[in-house]
């Protein structure tokens, strides 16, 4: 293994970057990750790459060993465990980078690893139950440290990028779609002593894909743009913080433009270089502090807030420093997680299937992988259920059980039943004294966080309470009639809607015509009707037809009236159709407030 002073000139490692979104939660930072879990590597574990191996829908690591010259293979068990397999591959002298994926389009992932003393990378095709067939060495540049994997030249076959530390070029391997490669003529180059990391993305919005290498002894982060045919135009420079070793690639400020960060390792912070679009960069102001040493950065959204933050490997610090982004470019403080000793890269994915990034490190002083399993605490949903409807001095049943939580803990309940009164757990009954439409609203919590506030109502009826008749006619004013929003004039009413005695549901007529716009609706169903204690004012809903005819999917209309006897009298219809696959309400006609009628009278009866 290596010893622990040791100043290391040789580290490296291609940019793996994974982009990862989930739901919103305010969890602390510091419960971000359960404890870390150590799994051994081989010797030197310099770089780590996640994808699933073995074909069983796990996802699996793969280590490079510097030391040991060979890739260790831990298979995943899909909860965030993972067991070594019983050979580790070998490849070249002082295996600096690993990268993944499908080189020869058999469905197999593949690995291909920067061999820094040999000056070539390995190309080892995958079995599909995560062994590998002997390694096949290509040519690389004096000293290659970092592999990346894209597709370089359009014709949909990965190719492979090599960051070449002595020669200061990129060397670009084209692939032949077969698990074979031909190297191209004339490498770009780049600054001087590009090391730890070149990262592939599009950078300049013409589908072609790009490279950003960064430059430890320059201090500076190469930027080339493709030509779409294996090919780069030169190097445009720009300048970061004191020997930059690894650079990632990811939109940090949410203007859609893709953006760097680069991870300085003397001056222990990140350069962040924001995009313009065009392949162009600007640096902002104050890069973000991280811990000491920092060699590695990766990108992705551990906290669910839809804004990329920064995970970045401190060699000297035995840490990792989760930087949470603000979505403008800038970010929090760092917050550290201890990890092995001396962490030297970082790959980001879901590791254990609940669709929360987690974190694998592999640890170059203590030959391991630390692994970190996001625990981000999701918010449960609250689902009341409802409308409900029921009798005044009656119980009403209500259920949440419609209420979820995506990690499945066990949830308390909190409903407010609308009348100053309280209750809790999943299906809870409750009995209202007075007829009237309450609000319900239910609280959910799964041990650690509220949900937020869903409601519903319920329709509570007295059917002793009286009955409501009324007739005449309103001033339909422009807006109220949907299809046609201009129209306006005379709309006649005319209403009568009583319980019978021992009925549950109310019995009546109910005509609505408003003949500018040919809508004659007609009912004589009812769900319920509610006629305040005070004898002022009554509600009631049914349903109905217009001009004979059910709507367009062969349904009833919807109504719903709101009566006034009072100074003066007011009414208020609204009439729509439901869409019963997707929900959405269809309004035909509202006319939207409790308005004065404009002849007529409406009159509620009351018990004596």
């Amino acid at each position: 293994m290596f010893v622990r002073n040791t100043l290391l000139l040789w580290v490296t490692m291609a940019v793996v970057f994974v982009m990862w979104s989930i739901a919103p939660n305010m969890a602390e930072a510091e419960l971000l990750f359960q404890p870390r879990v150590d799994y051994q590597a081989g010797d030197g574990a310099f770089s780590v790459a996640i994808g699933d191996l073995d074909g069983d829908g796990d996802q699996d690591l793969a280590v490079a060993n510097h030391l040991s010259a060979d890739v260790s293979v831990l298979l995943g068990n899909g909860n965030g465990t993972f067991e070594n397999t019983e050979e580790n591959p070998s490849v070249g002298e002082l295996a600096s980078s690993v990268a993944i994926g499908d080189l020869n389009g058999d469905g197999n992932l593949d690995l291909a690893v920067a061999n820094h003393w040999w000056d070539n990378v390995s190309v080892l095709l995958g079995n599909g139950d995560g062994s590998f067939q002997s390694a096949k060495n290509y040519p690389a540049g004096d000293g290659p440290f970092s592999v990346a994997i894209g597709y370089l030249n359009g014709d949909d076959k990965l190719d492979l990028a090599l960051g070449n530390h002595y020669s200061h070029d990129v060397s670009i391997l084209l692939g032949n779609g077969d698990g074979t490669f031909q190297s191209t003529d004339d490498p770009p180059s780049v600054g001087d002593g590009p090391t730890f990391s070149v990262a592939i993305g599009y950078l300049n919005e013409d589908d072609k894909l790009d490279l950003a290498v960064a430059n430890c002894y320059s201090n500076d982060v190469s930027v080339l743009l493709g030509d779409g045919d294996g090919k780069f135009q030169n190097a445009v420079n720009y300048e970061t913080g004191d020997h930059p070793n690894s650079v990632a690639i990811g939109d940090l400020n949410g203007d859609g433009n893709q953006d760097l960060a680069v991870a300085n390792c003397y001056s222990d912070d990140v350069s962040v270089l924001l995009g313009n679009g065009d392949g162009t960069f600007q640096s902002t102001d104050d890069p973000p502090s991280v811990g000491d040493g920092p060699y590695f950065v990766a990108i992705g959204d551990f906290n669910g807030d839809g804004n990329l933050d920064l995970a970045v490997a401190n060699l000297y610090g035995d840490n990792v420093s989760v930087l949470f982004g603000n979505g403008d470019g800038s970010f929090q403080s760092a917050k550290n997680y201890q990890a092995g000793d001396g962490p030297h890269s970082i790959a980001i994915k879901d590791l254990n299937g609940d669709n929360k990034p987690d974190m694998a490190v592999a640890n170059c002083f203590s030959d391991d992988v630390s692994v970190f399993i996001n625990a981000l605490n999701e918010p449960p949903t609250a689902d009341p259920n409802g409308p409900y409807l029921g009798a005044a001095g009656s119980p009403i049943a209500f259920t949440g059980s419609g209420s979820s939580d995506p990690d499945d803990d066990p949830m308390t309940y909190s409903w407010d039943f609308g009348d100053e009164t309280t209750g809790s757990g999943e299906t809870p009954s409750h009995t209202y004294a007075a007829a009237s439409i309450y609000d319900v609203c239910l609280i959910v919590n799964d041990g650690q966080v509220d949900s937020e506030e869903v409601c519903t109502f319920a329709v509570v009826y007295d059917p002793s309470a009286g009955f409501v008749t009324g007739g005449g006619w309103i001033d339909s004013q422009e807006g109220a009639y949907k299809l046609d929003t201009s129209l306006t004039g005379k709309a006649n009413f005319g209403f009568v809607t009583k319980y019978k005695k021992g009925a549950g549901t109310p019995t009546g007529q109910t005509e609505f015509q408003f003949q500018t716009a040919y809508l004659n609706f007609h009912s004589e169903s009812y769900d319920w009707l509610i006629v305040n204690q005070g004898g002022t004012n009554a509600q009631f809903k049914g349903e109905g037809t217009i001009n004979g005819d059910y709507d367009e999917n062969g349904n009833a209309y919807k109504f719903m009236i709101w009566a006034g006897d009072d100074s003066p009298d007011t009414f208020r219809i609204q009439i729509w159709s439901e869409d019963e696959v997707d929900g959405v309400e269809y309004v035909v006609y509202d006319n939207g407030v409790d308005q004065e009628i404009s002849g007529g009278q409406i009159v509620i009866h009351t018990k004596k």
